[in-house]
C-alpha cells in the first residue's frame, strides 16, 4: 500500500527532484511545449550535483544519446567534443510524451531510447583496440502476467525496450560469428586479388578489434502498480540491492569465462 500511496503520489505531483506535472503541457498546440511533466526541476538537481567543468575537462569521457524528434536522427554528445550541460543529460532523459523535449541548437531532442536503447555500437565503432563493454539493460523481457492496467502500461514501454536490447545482442553475435569467418579464410585469399575493393574491404573488417560485452540484464522481479513512478525508499533500496546482485553474477560469470578460454 505505500508503494501504490507513493505511486500515485510521484504521478499526481511529480518529483520535486526531478519533474513535475505540465498543466499546459497536455493541451499545448506546439511539440516543444507537449509533455505531461516538466524536466525543469532537474535542471536545478543537476546544477546542484553535477561539477560540469570538471566533467567537461576530466579524465573520464562521458558520452549521452538523444533522439530529433523531427528527423528521428540519433544525436551524440561527447565530452571530447563538446561541452555538456545539464541540458543535454535532460534531453538523453526526456521520455516523450511524458516529459516535454529539451531544445539545443534549434533542434528538439527527446531520450535516445527512443531510438537506441543500449548504443553500444557508439563503443564498438570507435574501437582501435579489444575492449570490454559492460552494458547495463534496465529493462527486463521476462516478467510475471500484469494483474492491473498500470501494469500492463508500463510492461509494453519495458517490452519495446527490451526488443530493441535483444535485437542489437542478436546482431552483435551474428557480427562477431561472421568476423571469425573472415578471420579464418584470409590465408586463403590469393595475393593477386588482395587489390580489389571489396577484397580489402573484408580484410579491414576481419582486423577490427574484437569487442568483448558483458551484459547485466533487468530484474524480472514481480513490480507493484506502476513501477514507471515508483521513487519509494523501499523500491529503491530493492532495486538497488537487485543491481548489485545481478552485477556480481554477470562479472563472476565474465571471469569464469576468461578462466575457461584458451
Amino acid at each position: 500500500m505505500q508503494r501504490l500511496a507513493g505511486q500515485f503520489q510521484t504521478a499526481s505531483f511529480g518529483n520535486l527532484a526531478m519533474f513535475v506535472p505540465s498543466y499546459t503541457g497536455i493541451a499545448a498546440n506546439q511539440m516543444s511545449e507537449l509533455g505531461l511533466y516538466d524536466l525543469a526541476p532537474l535542471h536545478r538537481t543537476l546544477e546542484s550535483l553535477v561539477d560540469f567543468d570538471l566533467l567537461n575537462r576530466g579524465p573520464v569521457r562521458l558520452t549521452v544519446t538523444a533522439v530529433d524528434l523531427e528527423t528521428g536522427e540519433g544525436v551524440v554528445f561527447d565530452t571530447r567534443t563538446d561541452r555538456l550541460g545539464p541540458e543535454h543529460i535532460m534531453a538523453s532523459s526526456a521520455l516523450v510524451p511524458d516529459f516535454k523535449p529539451v531544445e539545443i541548437d534549434g533542434r528538439l531532442l527527446a531520450d535516445g531510447g527512443l531510438s537506441s536503447n543500449l548504443p553500444v555500437d557508439i563503443v564498438q565503432r570507435e574501437a582501435d583496440a579489444p575492449r570490454l563493454c559492460i552494458a547495463i539493460d534496465l529493462f527486463s523481457a521476462q516478467r510475471p502476467s500484469c494483474t492491473s492496467f498500470a501494469e500492463a502500461v508500463a510492461r509494453r514501454l519495458e517490452l519495446l525496450f527490451a526488443a530493441q536490447t535483444r535485437r542489437f545482442l542478436e546482431a552483435h553475435g551474428r557480427e562477431n560469428r561472421l568476423r571469425s569467418k573472415l578471420r579464418a579464410v584470409v590465408d586463403l585469399i590469393p595475393e593477386e586479388l588482395r587489390d580489389r575493393p571489396e577484397v580489402t574491404a573484408a580484410l579491414m573488417e576481419a582486423d577490427r578489434p574484437d569487442m568483448r560485452l558483458v551484459t547485466i540484464a533487468g530484474d524480472p522481479a514481480p513490480e507493484t502498480g506502476n513501477w514507471l513512478y515508483d521513487y519509494s525508499e523501499q523500491t529503491i533500496r530493492m532495486r538497488w540491492q537487485s543491481g548489485e546482485s545481478k552485477a556480481r553474477e554477470a562479472l563472476t560469470a565474465f571471469q569464469g569465462d576468461l578462466a575457461s578460454t584458451p
